[in-house]
């Protein structure tokens, strides 16, 4: 789907966060309307911080394969606008 020799699965399974549900939770709220968001927490000390909002994943220098784009693309909705210049 992807061209990028630099990641592998990882062979190990980490804990869920403390506080993921709640991050979740927010995260959907933020990013509620928009298409494809990352939505990113901090949680220190058992107290939840936002961090950011990303619109690019990988600084945008991710690379996909033509297939990996219409896999991906097939899943996001994109609303009906029209152009006016």
């Amino acid at each position: 789907m992807w061209k990028n020799t630099d990641h592998y699965p990882a062979i190990f399974t980490l804990p869920r966060p403390q506080g993921l549900d709640k991050m979740l939770e927010l995260a959907g709220r933020i990013s509620q309307g928009e298409p494809h968001v990352r939505v990113d927490f901090y949680n220190v000390d058992g107290h939840i911080y936002f961090g950011e909002i990303t619109y690019f994943s990988f600084s945008g220098y991710f690379h996909f394969t033509p297939e990996g784009n219409r896999i991906l693309g097939s899943h996001i909705s994109l609303p009906e606008k029209s152009y006016k210049p």
